[in-house]
């Protein structure tokens, strides 16, 4: 509890992975956000033992233990390969959910398309960093990328937008998010909570290039007022896809932030964010 009060620690593992060294970084606002997504868990599982008297399946139990670690390893993980397996993985422990039960096959393969079609976008990004930097640790290719040509620029953040709407769950990519609303209590903490709560950590991560060039802040103005004026013209008809619509709004407002305010405004408004997707999930 005292590590938000320590700022950023960076610690290093003399093992590698794909040939580069194995860091982690503990950083204020990985943990920050860590902990409303902990919390939450915490009322999503007495909420699911006061609802299931005979208590949790081994299945349910695995596939969140799986979710937990992969994500705990995607928030301080300092090299992009490890994140990205890690999030490919909680992608799929959220699609394995729909099988959980009474196995519904057309909702685990919408939840498992949509988020490899993410995911596919950044391990685009991280590819073309890569092959520019030579490295695979986050903060020196995040720094690096920021003094690329803009056209690299353009190809980077294309990657690195396309995962973060559709882990927000931003209109109308968020066809995955809809279908988690229908999974356990528990188990719907992964959908609902634990990968927007990842993908808002990636958005701030990578803002230093949303604020490297005025063009690109141009852009993704331009890209902020497209996806309003599809939200305006999508609106829910049903009450229940009120909250997911009010959720996909201000994921939208939080790029334009991203985009143009300073890093401890975008992080208050990411902890305002999920701590209402927090309440609005136990309702």
């Amino acid at each position: 509890l005292t590590m938000p009060f320590v700022g950023d620690i960076r610690l290093s593992e003399t093992l590698g992975f794909f040939g580069y060294p194995i860091t982690f970084t503990v950083s204020t606002t990985a943990i920050m956000i860590y902990l409303v997504a902990i919390v939450a868990l915490f009322f999503h599982l007495l909420i699911d033992l006061n609802q299931n008297e005979q208590g949790l399946e081994g299945v349910s139990i695995l596939i969140l233990e799986i979710s937990l670690s992969m994500g705990t390893i995607a928030f301080f993980s300092g090299q992009f390969m490890i994140r990205y397996i890690a999030l490919e993985i909680v992608g799929l422990m959220i699609a394995v959910s729909a099988l959980v039960g009474t196995p519904v096959f057309y909702r685990f393969t919408k939840i498992f398309l949509w988020l490899r079609i993410g995911d596919l976008g950044l391990l685009a990004a991280i590819l073309h960093l890569f092959s520019v930097t030579d490295t695979l640790d986050i903060a020196q290719t995040i720094e690096i990328a920021t003094e690329l040509p803009l056209q690299s620029r353009f190809w980077i953040l294309g990657g690195f937008l396309l995962v973060i709407l559709i882990k927000l769950g931003v209109v109308p990519l968020n066809g995955w998010m809809k279908e988690t609303q229908h999974l356990p209590s528990l188990l719907r903490w992964c959908g609902t909570i634990l990968m927007p709560a990842l993908g808002y950590y990636l958005m701030i991560r990578i803002a230093p290039i949303l604020h490297s060039h005025e063009i690109i802040q141009y852009l993704i103005s331009a890209v902020v007022i497209l996806l309003l004026m599809i939200s305006f013209f999508s609106r829910p008809t049903k009450a229940q896809d009120f909250y997911l619509h009010l959720n996909s709004i201000l994921g939208i407002f939080s790029i334009l932030l991203a985009t143009y305010v300073p890093y401890m405004v975008l992080r208050g408004y990411i902890l305002a964010i999920l701590s209402f997707q927090v309440y609005v999930s136990l309702l």
